[in-house]
């Protein structure tokens, strides 16, 4: 539901081009609104109610109460309690003609109560009791002050966004909710390269409708569920008489001001064959980012949202689930997948029993059927052509100097983040010079004949004695080998492992 304050009550800030609602610290003025939220009691009138919010009005603030006053008015339950309509009771009393003295009055009003049975006074009470004004609230208001003023600062946001041009926001994720809610609201947008999406704004419409203001102000919540969005818009707003545009820009930066509308950190996935594929890969492989639903992909004039992406060393390929069918369907998703940015290439996964054949994929680049649950091997084979491509591109350009000039262990890891390369490419390259790669760590050939000294002056070069060597170097039994030795094992008692040169036997 909307809730679009009155032009009337929209407090704005404007400083050279640009235009911002006044929003409220929902810390900062929650005494207030506890005061317009109390006052809101049971078998109060509408009338009542407004008197007394009206009451803790001062000239600073009085749009801002009364704009409170309208978001909870507009969640409660009014009734008019008169057991007989009226419109009837009214109707007895005027038909009676005029009155001229207090006595002709009273008289007036005990005939109408006789005619109706109602007591006297009820005469009087009931008598405009269809006006809005006397409607009586039925139950008892519930609101949290934060959360009233966080819907404050929405509603004040989405009513300025009905004299808006043109629209424009990006998000880092929820792209599947949005765009299902672009289509279902009939919003017009479009979408430029860098994934920008500009919606037309209500005020550029040749025929400004109240009907085109209240979709765009629905949109605005789900944007903000993602956790970075940024909302760019160009205002129209009457200064001396004349249409003027301003700039309005927000972002997830000012979000203490709204409800958090995050969604579940989880991720979310249409169906368990898709929450299967990701558990498996992510236990595989561990080091790749998998995203589910990650982005938006151009494909000339229109969008697609993939289903995964899986991203590693600054490449990335998508995968699609296909589950379900018909060949209108399937001709629209190859024609989206055929049309995608080279740069983002698109493999499907389509199930069986949708009766499908190669065939009707011919167009799309890379298709594999499956049948409950996705095979891991065509995804894997990619991944690892990827993880080779990125090796091959960086091993000629890498330049490993200060790597090899060190006289320290080099954590190769945290060098391959430096340089921003994969790890493989600079253990490939590192293997062709002096000095040892063992694990995630490059050994110089000077530190390895200092670690060789002191291992063969031990005494007894036992395994525990030799790790704790190893260990002031960072380094552990794995590298044994590497630095010349080998631990031979008598018994499964450490004590007992002598470690020895591969010369010794």
């Amino acid at each position: 539901m909307v809730h679009i304050l009155t032009k009337k009550l929209l407090e704005t800030k404007i400083t050279g081009n640009k235009i911002k609602p006044h929003y409220r610290d929902p810390e900062k003025q929650k005494e207030k609104a506890k005061k317009v939220i109390n006052e809101f009691k049971p078998g109060r009138s509408r009338g009542e109610i407004e008197k007394a919010v009206k009451s803790h009005e001062t000239h600073q603030d009085y749009k801002f109460l009364r704009g409170l006053h309208a978001l909870i008015e507009r969640r409660c339950i009014f009734e008019n309690k008169a057991k007989t309509p009226p419109n009837q009771i009214r109707k007895t009393l005027y038909d009676k003609g005029y009155v001229t003295n207090p006595t002709e009055r009273e008289e007036a009003i005990e005939e109408t109560a006789r005619e109706h049975k109602i007591d006297k006074d009820k005469v009087n009470k009931w008598f405009w009791a269809d006006r809005k004004d006397n409607e009586i609230l039925k139950t008892k208001v519930n609101r949290n002050p934060t959360k009233l003023i966080k819907q404050y600062n929405l509603s004040a946001t989405q009513t300025l966004f009905f004299d808006a041009l043109e629209i424009q926001f990006k998000v880092s994720e929820n792209y599947r909710q949005i765009f299902g809610m672009l289509k279902y609201l009939g919003l017009m947008y479009t979408v430029d390269k860098n994934l920008n999406i500009t919606v037309t704004g209500p005020g550029s419409i040749f025929k400004k409708t109240r009907k085109y203001g209240n979709q765009i102000a629905r949109l605005l919540p789900y944007i903000m569920k993602a956790n970075k969005w940024n909302v760019s818009a160009k205002i129209e707003q009457k200064y001396g008489g004349e249409p003027k545009i301003y700039n309005f820009h927000l972002d997830n930066t000012k979000q203490k001001y709204f409800s958090t509308l995050k969604t579940k950190e989880q991720q979310s996935f249409d169906s368990e064959v898709e929450r299967d594929l990701a558990e498996r890969l992510e236990k595989i492989k561990p080091n790749w980012n998998i995203k589910r639903e990650p982005t938006i992909i151009k494909s000339r004039n229109s969008v697609m949202i993939p289903d995964f992406s899986f991203e590693k060393y600054n490449k990335s390929f998508y995968l699609e689930v296909v589950g379900f069918w018909t060949p209108e369907y399937i001709e629209k998703k190859i024609k989206k997948v055929k049309n995608m940015e080279a740069d983002k290439p698109v493999i499907l996964a389509v199930n069986k029993n949708l009766k499908c054949t190669k065939q009707d994929f011919k167009k799309a680049e890379e298709v594999f059927f499956y049948k409950k649950r996705i095979p891991l091997k065509k995804i894997i084979k990619r991944m690892e052509k990827l993880e080779n491509k990125a090796i091959k591109q960086n091993i000629q350009k890498i330049d490993i100097t200060d790597i090899t000039q060190k006289t320290e262990i080099t954590d190769i890891k945290k060098k391959a983040k430096e340089k921003e390369v994969p790890p493989e490419t600079i253990k490939k390259k590192l293997k062709k010079q002096p000095g040892a790669v063992c694990e995630n760590k490059y050994i110089p050939p000077n530190k390895i004949q200092e670690i060789q000294n002191e291992i063969n002056k031990l005494q007894n070069k036992k395994l525990p004695k030799v790790k704790e060597i190893l260990q002031k170097h960072q380094l552990t039994e794995a590298s044994l080998e590497k630095l010349g030795y080998t631990a031979k094992y008598q018994s499964f008692n450490p004590e007992d492992v002598q470690v020895k040169t591969k010369k010794e036997k």
